[in-house]
């Protein structure tokens, strides 16, 4: 395996420290980011002026204690900075979060892998099986639009709202996550597409997956071949996970799913119902089956869930992994709200956009980084990266303001018209791994599959200002 390259290293947690190891810190620091009003030499300066602390290292486990809680802190209680610096000796102090008014116990000190070309491993194969996963889901959607006399998307096809809206790039940022689309603070308008999963219409009762997809605009940088405006595209799911892993088991599973096209809508049902159950009785103990969760999600509100790139991305010198979390009282409050599907089989449209018609819908989208290669595979999408290892960390706001999320002619370009695509990307977010490498190529087939049965042109659309009010 070749030897990756660490980047910079956080301790997650906070501690005391003292002003010697501090204010000497600070004179070897490299690329010093400071969060709080004070420079370095002023910080230095205060640091010295603090009482005496005391610091004992145990390998990579720091215990720093302070030894007179009488001086205040320069920042205010809570308060915190950050020291990032190449310096092994002070590896301890890298991007460390200081709180000088309750000392704690450093566990754990976290190093971020970077990006290069030879983290990916194709199988000698793969090109093969994903020319199996075309042909099948082609065939799929053909069996589709014969039912249903038009072509629609091979998954994600029922939408539940079409929004527009601006992600807003946090600013402050340490180096390890101002990355890509994030590395300079700034708003960008976005249009965002909620749907179920299945690749047909079925009534809500068939309960399975949910997609998000975002379009970021006026997103300059190098893109993806093929990829010629300036947008960046995030194609997202509930679950943290892909759970067929890699191609293969995308061109298994998928297999199956295009088998069971034809079958009645009962029969879809009553899968789905049986998946959910399976679920509801694995919580008793504490765990749950993603695939499970795939084909019988809650009947839980769209607006309340959270949506995950599932398989890992380019983020600059980095990878990551990325998620949107709902962060309004609003949106949090929808946690227990679950849809009846006998009295509505459209209820998950329905209150959506009439949550849409009174309030604001805001996510924040959130980066994991990949620090361990055993832990956390590039390769195998169905493997969760442990949060432990390397927890969600917020990098932008998504704010869709009230709106009709459903207007005619809104949805009409959102579902005939536009594209969402993982390759419409920066080449700074280059997807990642085995089902990322499929779905390069699996969404441009099916989606010019769908324009062309329609007689509609796909558009990769270049502005908001294209997008119907």
């Amino acid at each position: 395996m070749a030897r990756r390259t660490p980047g910079p290293a956080a301790i997650h947690g906070s501690s005391s420290i003292s002003a010697e190891l501090a204010a000497s810190a600070l004179e070897r620091v490299h690329g010093p980011v400071f969060h709080g009003r004070k420079n370095v030499a002023a910080l230095q300066s205060q640091l010295i002026a603090q009482p005496k602390f005391r610091q004992t290292f145990y390998g990579r486990k720091v215990v720093l204690a302070r030894e007179r809680p009488t001086a205040p802190s320069m920042f205010g209680t809570g308060s915190r900075f950050r020291l990032s610096t190449s310096t092994p000796e002070f590896a301890a102090l890298l991007s460390a979060a200081v709180r000088f008014s309750s000392p704690i116990t450093v566990k754990k000190i976290m190093t971020y892998l970077r990006y290069a070309p030879d983290i990916e491993k194709p199988a000698a194969d793969e090109q093969e099986t994903i020319d199996g996963i075309i042909n099948g889901m082609t065939q799929q959607s053909e069996t589709v639009e014969t039912r249903e006399h038009h072509a629609v998307r091979a998954s994600h096809a029922k939408s539940s709202a079409c929004g527009t809206g601006e992600l807003t790039i946090a600013a402050g940022l340490p180096p390890e996550l101002a990355q890509g689309l994030f590395a300079k603070p700034g708003t960008h308008p976005v249009a965002v597409r909620f749907a179920q999963g299945p690749g047909e219409t079925l009534g809500d009762r068939v309960s399975t997956h949910r997609g998000m997809s975002i379009k970021v605009f006026d997103v300059p940088g190098e893109k993806l071949p093929g990829h010629a405006v300036d947008t960046q595209d995030f194609v997202l799911a509930t679950g943290t996970t892909f759970p067929s892993g890699t191609a293969a088991g995308f061109l298994r599973d998928g297999t199956v799913i295009g088998k069971s096209t034809g079958l009645p809508e009962g029969v879809k049902s009553a899968v789905s119902s049986t998946m959910r159950n399976l679920n509801r009785a694995l919580h008793a103990f504490g765990t749950e089956s993603a695939l499970a969760d795939f084909f019988g999600h809650p009947y839980s509100h769209p607006l309340a869930d959270s949506y995950f790139s599932q398989a890992p991305v380019r983020f600059g010198d980095y990878v990551a992994k990325l998620g949107v979390v709902p962060s309004t009282e609003g949106q949090r409050a929808l946690s227990e709200w679950r849809l009846d599907p006998h009295q509505d089989e459209d209820g998950f449209r329905h209150a959506t956009v009439a949550f849409f018609r009174e309030n604001e819908v805001v996510f924040e989208l959130k980066a994991q980084l990949w620090a361990d290669a055993e832990k956390q595979p590039i390769e195998d999408a169905s493997i969760d990266w442990p949060v432990a290892i390397s927890p969600y960390r917020t990098v932008a706001t998504l704010r869709l303001p009230r709106q009709d999320a459903y207007a005619p002619d809104r949805v009409r370009y959102f579902d005939e018209v536009m594209t969402f695509r993982p390759a419409h990307s920066l080449a700074a977010h280059r997807p990642l791994g085995s089902v990322m490498r499929a779905r390069l190529q699996v969404y441009r087939a099916l989606s010019d599959f769908r324009h062309r049965r329609n007689g509609v042109a796909s558009e990769d659309t270049a502005s908001i200002g294209l997008v119907p009010a």
